[in-house]
């Protein structure tokens, strides 16, 4: 039976907090899924996809439209694509899909080989001149490599939560401080993940940090209203964005 048999999605929004005056700069999409009315870990989900490429792209397709249609309105929306479930073949349908809302912020995977690196290069040289704006997600996670090129080539840096962690360690502190400084200085956005404490947004501002996203906030976070039925989507037959859920 296929792993995405009887599945159903839903989605909570994460707000990202401007980290000086609290306003709201958007919010990131982040997948819910129930399978028979059990909840599954989203990230078992897709690591065991990630030996079904097909199913992965059907997957990844159906969330981000789903993500995409219930989002807030008029608010800037974050999105995590997995340079994996976007074949060549399908650049255009997820051009389509993406550029259906007004605000997008492609969030691409931190990379953990050269060949995740090498396609989420491919992604932002398509999609940046699309007027998509790009961030690269989890930047120093313990279990990631970071491509110079990718991080040149991207609108916004996201810091992985595992920073939080360093807050005592002089040379790591050092090396944020230094890419802060660089993203600035190259016209980039950051965000620091995982902020759970006053302590921890006490760190974030005092390094400069313009956005923060964690459970500290969690009393804004926003929950989609409903799970929805996944269903197959025949790519070929896609011109433009169509339902793909019932």
């Amino acid at each position: 039976m296929s792993l995405l048999a009887e599945l159903q999605l839903s989605c909570e929004y994460q707000p990202l907090i401007d980290a000086q005056h609290f306003t709201i700069f958007g919010y990131e999409a982040l997948s819910r899924f129930k399978q028979c009315s059990t909840p599954i870990s989203t990230s078992e989900l897709f690591k065991v996809l990630h030996d079904q490429p097909a199913q992965l792209q059907q997957l990844e397709y159906c969330t981000k439209q789903f993500q995409i249609n219930h989002a807030p309105k008029e608010q800037r929306l974050f999105v995590n694509i997995d340079p994996h479930a976007i074949p060549t073949e399908h650049l255009t349908v997820w051009a389509d899909l993406l550029q259906s809302h007004p605000k997008l912020t492609i969030e691409i995977i931190e990379n953990d080989s050269s060949e995740d690196a090498t396609l989420a290069i491919e992604l932002v040289k398509y999609f940046s001149p699309l007027g998509i704006d790009i961030a690269l997600d989890d930047v120093g996670a313990p279990d990631s490599m970071l491509s110079t090129l990718l991080l040149t080539q991207v609108n916004l840096l996201k810091f992985d939560r595992h920073w939080l962690s360093l807050s005592n360690d002089l040379h790591s502190m050092n090396l944020l401080r230094h890419l802060i400084q660089f993203a600035h200085a190259t016209g980039k956005k950051t965000v620091l993940e995982g902020i759970e404490t006053q302590a921890h947004l006490l760190l974030a501002q005092s390094m400069g940090i313009d956005l923060v996203q964690g459970f500290l906030f969690k009393p804004q976070f926003i929950h989609a209203s409903e799970y929805q039925a996944f269903k197959q989507v025949n790519f070929d037959a896609l011109n433009t964005c169509c339902g793909c859920y019932i």
